[in-house]
């Protein structure tokens, strides 16, 4: 494992949990995926993202390691390690700020959000479970990773919605999700350029 690798997701998760609490969960927003499944289980049951996370993604990367390899398996568990405890550590604490404006949110928390999952994922590992089923679905059957979010997120955000989300924080959880979706895929193409730049240098 690479050091740097190490401390990008480090970094990278910690930049989603921040994101999640402060303006997600705050807002009554959802991420779609993973996260907003994360979300909805804290609205409905109280239960902290810090334990959901754990438990769910832990199931879903143990049959990542047999797909994805080892390499992929340390990382994401970094990734999990790191994401919990951000967000235990985060949720601690008073919201830094609060913003009232949805727009304001809506934007901010998926670039926040999609920069920290984009992180993750370019170092070699995931952010949560969906991120496992979209490079799994990627890797077999060549759906872009952007259309895998898609569909998981809509999914979830329809469940939110029906359980406990007012319909114009479902409007605006679109609008985020959308963003951070599109933030993730635009830093995987940036990385995958640099990567055939490197290889067409050497």
């Amino acid at each position: 494992m690479k050091f740097k690798n190490i401390i990008l997701i480090i970094v990278g998760s910690f930049i989603v949990a921040f994101a999640l609490y402060h303006f997600h969960y705050q807002s009554i927003l959802s991420e779609g995926g993973i996260l907003g499944l994360f979300l909805l289980l804290k609205h409905v049951f109280d239960i902290s993202p810090a334990i959901t996370s754990a438990i769910l993604d832990t199931t879903m990367f143990l049959i990542g390691l047999k797909v994805l390899g080892k390499h992929f398996f340390a990382y994401t568990i970094i990734s999990i390690v790191s994401f919990s405890l951000s967000y235990k550590f985060i949720e601690q604490f008073p919201p830094l700020f609060y913003l009232s404006n949805l727009w304001l949110v809506s934007i901010l928390g998926g670039i926040f959000v999609g920069l920290g999952v984009g992180l993750v994922i370019i170092s070699g590992g995931a952010c949560g479970s969906d991120d496992v089923i979209a490079l799994i679905i990627n890797k077999y059957f060549k759906i872009p990773i952007k259309i895998v979010y898609y569909i998981d997120d809509f999914l979830v955000l329809v469940l939110s919605l029906l359980i406990y989300m007012p319909f114009q924080q479902f409007i605006f959880s679109l609008l985020t999700t959308f963003i951070s979706t599109n933030v993730i895929n635009l830093i995987i193409k940036h990385q995958y350029r640099i990567y055939k730049e490197t290889i067409r240098i050497h």
